[in-house]
């Protein structure tokens, strides 16, 4: 039977009251409200267990509502076999999985899952954390800009198929070749690979997206559980999922009920070039929502991009004058991360806030301008992201947590890997 880890935060009144509670259970209520996208999750809540077994049997007897995840094995009617696919999918014995994904389409995957290729950035991560030994292909930019990870895990020799934000780079005689059981991508270019298998003939290589980098809680946990489903490791996914829960509710617990004085307002610069910011519903700026600050390009007369992000005057920043700057280093250049010193980190600094009128920000004048790696905020390590904003933004709060150890804790206990280099600067006080 699956294990599946249930969080139960039963904290006295007093204690969840405390701000060095560990957590708040309506804060992990919270993060747990959606739907898990699988058929077989008939009650729509945020897992696939024994309780959709029961609420199926109440559709068949008439009691409960008919809901679209019933439909276990989804032949367009609910009925007993359905409960017989449920209990499949609990056991991990399921020949067949239909599931909605990311980019809301709904794709149904051959059990098991033996091999996989992965067409775009955002799902490697995960794939290592759950089953490395089935990534067959991935995409070229994976290793190019996610070397250190690569390396570390030992997927140097992982074939190629490509390269190419929107498919079009992908070598599709290549992922042929390997035949792979499904293809993973994202939102943004999951339709465009579907097509181009489809227009090759083989029909039979589902392409599934998985939102990784979409950095938010729930979103996070969706995708772990769909993943773990996928390629039969729900208990290392469960895992995972619990260790977020746990930091997650943390900073919610602390920052929730903040009053508006101690809400200091940031600006957040998170593209590959200057005076592009994230809205708090984006990336990075998800990431950064509810750690306790105000971002100052919410509520803003400037127009969103179609990845959310905002291109702002220099001169709207000066007036604005945030207390608090984060600032991800800049793919053109050396990446934070493994290779980096502290020597690294301060040039960076120095030439990030070597800017005409930075010299008058508060946030310069008073040593709050931070800048980090910026795979931390779009990747499984978000919560770590997270932490860090939240110390940054209030230190006294966050006295006894330490990002760092939880960074190194998340490398060794989901990866194997040693953590080392620089991510941070400056680090938390």
């Amino acid at each position: 039977m699956r294990a599946y880890t249930k969080i139960w935060l039963v904290f006295l009144t007093l204690m969840a009251a405390s701000p060095y509670a560990l957590g708040a259970l309506s804060g992990d209520q919270k993060a747990e409200d959606f739907t898990l996208g699988i058929f077989g999750n008939a009650n729509m809540d945020a897992k696939v267990d024994e309780d959709d077994i029961s609420y199926l049997q109440g559709i068949i007897d008439g009691k409960n509502e008919k809901t679209k995840l019933a439909d276990a094995n989804f032949d367009g009617k609910v009925d007993e076999n359905d409960a017989i696919m449920i209990e499949e999918i609990i056991n991990g014995e399921e020949k067949e999985l239909t599931v909605i994904d990311s980019a809301n389409r709904t794709v149904t995957v051959k059990m098991p899952v033996a091999n996989v290729v992965i067409a775009y950035m955002g799902p490697h991560e995960p794939m290592i954390i759950l089953a490395k030994e089935k990534i067959a292909g991935w995409e070229g930019g994976i290793p190019k800009y996610r070397g250190d990870i690569v390396e570390k895990a030992g997927l140097e020799d992982v074939p190629l198929v490509g390269e190419g934000l929107d498919g079009s780079g992908l070598d599709y005689e290549k992922i042929l070749e390997i035949n792979p059981d499904i293809i993973l991508a994202t939102s943004f270019c999951a339709k465009e690979i579907a097509d181009k298998i489809n227009e090759t003939g083989n029909q039979g290589i589902p392409v599934i997206a998985l939102d990784f980098d979409e950095a938010g809680t729930q979103e996070m946990i969706q995708e772990f559980r769909k993943l773990g489903l996928i390629v039969g490791n729900e208990e290392k996914a469960e895992e995972v999922v619990d260790w977020i829960l746990k930091y997650d509710g943390i900073i919610e617990n602390r920052t929730n009920n903040l009053p508006e004085s101690e809400i200091p307002t940031y600006y957040l610069e998170a593209w590959s070039k200057q005076y592009v910011t994230l809205g708090s519903n984006a990336y990075d700026g998800k990431a950064l929502a509810g750690c306790g600050g105000r971002n100052i390009i919410d509520g803003s007369d400037f127009v969103a991009g179609s990845y959310g992000q905002y291109e702002v005057d220099p001169e709207w920043v000066l007036d604005q004058n945030p207390e608090f700057i984060f600032i991800w280093v800049k793919v053109s250049s050396d990446p934070a991360g493994f290779s980096w010193t502290e020597d690294n980190a301060k040039l960076e600094l120095a030439e990030d806030i070597a800017r005409p009128g930075w010299d008058k920000l508060d946030a310069v004048k008073n040593g709050r301008v931070y800048i980090y790696h910026r795979t931390m905020a779009m990747s499984p390590r978000y919560i770590v992201a997270r932490l860090y904003f939240a110390k940054w933004l209030h230190p006294e709060l966050f006295k006894d947590i330490d990002p760092e150890s939880i960074h190194r804790e998340y490398w060794k206990k989901f990866l194997d890997i040693d953590l080392n280099g620089v991510w941070v600067y400056p680090p938390p006080a």
